[in-house]
């Protein structure tokens, strides 16, 4: 008995750990090593052989006995896992935190009459613990309350863990949509961006990644939106310090600022843009001490310098023509009051050459409202005035020529109201011009024919209709004549109705000669059909000289005449600004070149004088698409293409086909354009879709183009091949109507056939069949 109680002793007193052995139901503390000792603060006569509750008076109300009680009476030992005690050590009550156990002994009967306390002190660490989760818990609710955009992923799977408001608002998403899964389960749209690969070098490296504007493309439920981010992916470490278990993500949507800026820069690109478009020199003149900040190379070469030669204000001041000088003084002192510079001036250059400027400015005062600098353009308008006078000459010359021509020749406005009238009109009637405007010329028609000749040119007029109305006509001799009144209807280039222009031809013999036909023999019948005929296909084409010159050339000279002619009233008005007007003139001169261009190519296709060749179309599709290389670019078009074949053809007339349908397929889209091209050997068995090639043995091709553009409405497959017709917005899409006329013509000079088919919104698709 003796050896084991010394081997009981000596286990505990050579124990690593604090241990105590309690014994019977009051629980004497009968022994306890010097850790133990040391954990209560007592020494070995302060507690040996006493109660433990007597040595420690401190544990009786802290549910200690219940416990030792519990394993006395079961025989189970319990075990305490960070179990909150209160003792007092050095003299001070404390909270302490145990591991221990409680461990029932028997003795030879079988009954527990000790009880072995092995306990660990873990307070540092709990209470370590315990702050780390208080600084958790003030960390989380930080991120919550905070309006900057945080959120927290953990694992490498980027798998959200916390988000606050901010960050659920840039996602718009419900916090029960993202808790717990994965950025790319909430944002699939992001495996193709770097954002995902960004948070895994983070989590792999544990080194922060910063970046300022970042953009970034986020997959909303209804769209997806471009945004800008200032953002920091931050590594969260586990206690180590070295292991990454997480990511902190924090985001400032800088999207406002961003796109305001890059407004500002595209602006500012767009007006250099505009200012080397326009051709336009620039000045910046310091008014205080009358020198030029600045002044492009353009404007000196308006003046007649070279770009690199120093030029002052006094040497452009003395170039303005003396009889000039006073406009450049009146418009300076009109800038200094209103702020705005505007004038009209000659130049001499030093080889004595004449030319026109137009300066306009902009003043800029300091805070007294003194003028102290003046920011402007200078253009060359030399050939816009010369161009005024030509056209002035022209129009001169169009009235000559109307009041010079063998016939009547009217206009009318859209009220159907008669605007001018030509002098072999004032002629025939012997009435002046203000009694025949208007409605006053009805009064020249036979009274017997005035309401069915009325009727008959309302019931055109609202058609908007070409008409020949014929009906006995009054001359200034009271004698009535038959007369042949032929009139079209002109349109804007925006395609506005303008009202009618027309001419009236003196029929008279005809009528006559008709009547005649039904009195005299069957022989002469032939003859005067002929005449007839001859007659009526001098009244087509000049119906069709009526409609080219009233519809699209008469149009551009009118604005040119209405434009030039408001130059010249307000030119001498203080603080006049022309350069609309004359963009006006210079845009509608543009477009009657571009007309009488088309008009002259059209006429050459007509021409059947050029040789057939073979030729290779794989060079001429070739040479079309490199033509078209800055449109590709700027467009982000794809051009699809096989292998084309060789035919006998006029080279230039292919290499013109080709250009307009591929010009005309890229005009007539929007965004990302897609064109196929496609050939192919066309079956014999097919020809059966082309009448008029089924009569034929040669073999042909077949020639695709298609386009996913704004496309046509097929009930007009027929009509965009006539000249002149357009089927979309001139301002949108720029044009004259004749390119597919020119393809139509270039086909059948070939032998071949070329057919339409459309679908407003979804592309075109022309299909060209030609002879092998």
């Amino acid at each position: 008995m003796i050896e084991e109680k010394l081997s009981v002793e000596q286990l505990v007193g050579q124990s690593p750990i604090a241990i105590a052995i309690l014994r019977g139901p009051d629980y004497i503390v009968e022994h306890a090593n010097d850790l133990y000792l040391e954990v209560v603060d007592k020494k070995a006569d302060q507690l040996i052989n006493k109660s433990l509750f007597e040595g420690l008076p401190e544990l009786v109300n802290q549910n200690i006995r219940t416990l030792l009680d519990g394993v006395t009476t079961t025989c189970i030992a319990y075990h305490g896992n960070e179990f909150e005690v209160d003792l007092v050590r050095k003299g001070i009550r404390e909270k302490v935190y145990f591991n221990f156990v409680y461990q029932p002994l028997r003795n030879s009967k079988g009954i527990v009459d000790r009880i072995v306390v092995v306990a660990t002190e873990v307070t540092k660490q709990v209470k370590e613990s315990h702050a780390l989760q208080e600084s958790e818990k003030q960390f989380r609710s930080l991120v919550m309350q905070s309006t900057i955009a945080m959120g927290i992923l953990r694992g490498r799977e980027l798998r959200v863990e916390l988000i606050n408001p901010a960050m659920l608002k840039i996602w718009q998403k419900e916090e029960s949509e993202v808790l717990g899964k994965t950025l790319l389960e909430i944002f699939p749209r992001l495996e193709h961006q770097r954002f995902p690969q960004l948070l895994l070098n983070v989590y792999d490296t544990g080194v922060t990644y910063s970046e300022t504007e970042g953009a970034s493309y986020v997959d909303f439920k209804t769209h997806i939106a471009k945004f800008y981010f200032d953002f920091t992916y931050a590594p969260l470490f586990e206690k180590d310090g070295v292991t990454v278990q997480g990511i902190m993500m924090t985001l400032n949507n800088v999207t406002e600022q961003v796109e305001a800026r890059l407004k500002t820069e595209e602006n500012e690109k767009r007006l250099r843009l505009a200012i080397r478009a326009t051709n336009l020199g620039t000045f910046d003149l310091n008014l205080l001490e009358n020198y030029y900040g600045d002044i492009s190379p353009r404007l000196k070469e308006i003046f007649g310098y070279n770009k690199n030669e120093s030029v002052t204000r006094v040497h452009l001041f003395d170039q303005v023509l003396p009889e000039d000088i006073a406009i450049v003084q009146e418009a300076h002192r009109v800038a200094e009051e209103t702020g705005r510079l505007s004038y009209e001036v000659r130049i001499k250059h030093q080889d004595g050459s004449i030319h026109w400027i137009k300066a306009s400015g902009e003043m800029l005062y300091d805070n007294d409202k003194t003028p102290v600098r003046l920011l402007g353009t200078v253009m060359d308008i030399t050939e816009s005035k010369l161009m005024v006078e030509f056209l002035r000459e022209s129009e001169e010359r169009f009235r000559i020529m109307a009041n010079t021509a063998p016939v009547k020749i009217w206009v009318a406005d859209t009220n159907g109201k008669f605007t001018f009238l030509n002098k072999q009109w004032l002629s025939f009637t012997g009435r002046s011009l203000d009694e025949e405007l208007g409605d006053g010329w009805q009064e020249d028609i036979h009274l017997l024919e005035r309401e069915r000749v009325l009727e008959e040119y309302t019931s055109h007029f609202n058609e908007r209709a070409p008409f020949t109305i014929e009906f006995k006509m009054k001359r200034h001799d009271g004698v009535y004549r038959w007369v042949a009144n032929s009139g079209v209807p002109r349109y804007t280039p925006e395609g506005l109705f303008e009202g009618y222009i027309g001419s009236c031809m003196d029929i008279q013999a005809t009528k006559l000669a008709h009547e005649d036909l039904e009195r005299i023999v069957a022989e002469r019948t032939r003859d005067l059909q002929e005449a007839n005929d001859l007659l009526e296909k001098s009244n087509a084409q000049l119906e069709q000289f009526a409609y080219v010159s009233s519809h699209d050339l008469q149009e551009p000279l009118r604005k040119i005449q209405t434009f030039s002619d408001l130059v010249l009233q307000k030119i001498d008005e203080p603080g006049f600004d022309g350069k609309l007007y004359i963009q006006k003139v210079i845009s509608s001169a543009e477009r009657m070149s571009v007309l009488i261009e088309d008009l002259l190519n059209f006429s050459r296709i007509n021409k059947m004088d050029e040789k057939f060749e073979t030729v290779d179309l794989n060079k001429v599709l070739e040479n079309v698409v490199n033509d078209f290389e800055v449109v590709v670019d700027q467009k982000n078009a794809t051009i699809i293409k096989n292998l084309m074949p060789r035919i006998k053809a006029i080279p230039i007339q292919m290499n013109q086909l080709f250009f307009n349908l591929i010009g005309n397929a890229l005009k007539f889209s929007d965004e990302n354009p897609v064109i196929e091209i496609s050939a192919r050997v066309l079956p014999r068995e097919e020809l059966k879709s082309y009448p008029l090639l089924q009569s034929s043995n040669r073999n042909y091709v077949e020639l695709i183009f298609k386009d996913n553009g704004i496309g046509f409405d097929q009930s007009y497959a027929e009509q965009i091949f006539m000249i002149f017709q357009r089927l979309n917005d001139k301002k949108k899409y720029t044009g004259t109507g004749i390119g597919l006329a020119v393809c139509k013509k270039i086909v059948e000079n070939h032998n071949g056939v070329i057919k339409a088919e459309g679908k407003r919104g979804v592309g075109a698709k022309f299909t060209i069949v030609l002879p092998e």
